[in-house]
C-alpha cells in the first residue's frame, strides 16, 4: 500500500511536466509564420500594394486582447515605439523589391482610393473585403496588409536590461480577385534569458548571448516569416 502511494503522489507530477512542456512548444509554434493552405496560389499575382503597418495599440489601448481584422488570430497589445510601423512597411517594400519578381506598388499610391473606402465605411480599420477593394480600386493584383500590436524596446544595454524587448505583429497578402489570403505571417515573442527558456538555446546563440533591440527582434521575426513567401 505505501508503494501505491507514492506512485499516485508521482502521477500529479508527470502531468504538470507533460502540460508546461506542451505549452511551451505551443508558444514555440505560435512565433512561427503560418503558410498558405495548399489549394491557395499565388497564380496571377504581378502587382502587389503595400499598406502601411497599423498601430494596433494606438486603436485599441494597451494590454487588451485584440484580433486580427484579416486572420482573426488573437494577439495582445503593447507599447508600439514611434516609427515601428514605417520601419515594418519599408522592409516589406525592400523584401518585395530586392527577393521576388513581384512589382511592389508603395502606399502613396493608393492614398485615394484608401481614403474614399474609409470614408464610406466609416471605419479605421480595413477589413479583408476593404483591403480587396482598395486593391480593385488601384487596379492591383495582390495586396500586403500587417498590424503592430506590439513594438517595445529594451529597457538597459545588450548585456543587462530591466526589460527586453517585445514584438508583436502579423503581415498578409491577398489575392485581389478572389479575395483569398495567399500568404500570412506572424510573430508574437518577448525576449527572455536563456535559464528562462532552454528551448531558445539557438535563438541565444544567434543573438550572441545578448539582449537585443525591438527593432533586431522584429527583423528576425520577419525574416523567418518571409521564408513561406510564395514565389510568382
Amino acid at each position: 500500500m505505501p508503494a501505491l502511494g507514492k506512485k499516485g503522489r508521482k502521477r500529479p507530477d508527470a502531468v504538470v511536466r507533460i502540460a508546461l512542456l506542451s505549452m511551451l512548444v505551443l508558444l514555440w509554434a505560435g512565433c512561427a509564420s503560418s503558410p498558405p493552405p495548399p489549394s491557395v496560389s499565388s497564380e496571377g499575382i504581378r502587382t502587389v500594394l503595400v499598406l502601411p503597418f497599423v498601430d494596433m495599440a494606438g486603436l485599441y489601448g494597451l494590454d487588451e486582447g485584440v484580433r486580427s481584422p484579416i486572420s482573426g488570430q488573437a494577439f495582445v497589445t503593447g507599447p508600439v515605439a514611434e516609427d515601428s510601423c514605417d520601419f515594418m512597411t519599408q522592409k516589406m517594400m525592400v523584401f518585395l523589391g530586392e527577393q521576388t519578381t513581384f512589382v511592389p506598388v508603395p502606399f502613396e499610391d493608393a492614398q485615394g482610393a484608401l481614403a474614399e473606402v474609409m470614408n464610406s465605411r466609416n471605419t479605421g480599420i480595413l477589413s479583408r473585403d476593404m483591403v480587396c477593394e482598395v486593391g480593385r480600386k488601384l487596379g492591383v493584383d495582390g495586396v500586403i496588409a500587417g498590424h503592430v500590436y506590439r513594438f517595445r524596446d529594451r529597457v538597459g544595454k545588450s548585456f543587462s536590461v530591466d526589460s527586453p524587448a517585445s514584438v508583436a505583429f502579423d503581415v498578409h497578402l491577398l489575392k485581389v480577385s478572389e479575395k483569398n489570403i495567399i500568404w500570412s505571417g506572424r510573430y508574437d515573442e518577448t525576449q527572455k534569458a536563456l535559464s528562462d527558456n532552454l528551448l531558445d538555446f539557438n535563438k541565444f546563440v544567434k543573438r550572441g548571448g545578448a539582449w537585443v533591440t525591438a527593432q533586431k527582434l522584429a527583423t528576425a521575426g520577419l525574416d523567418k516569416a518571409l521564408e513561406t513567401f510564395p514565389k510568382p
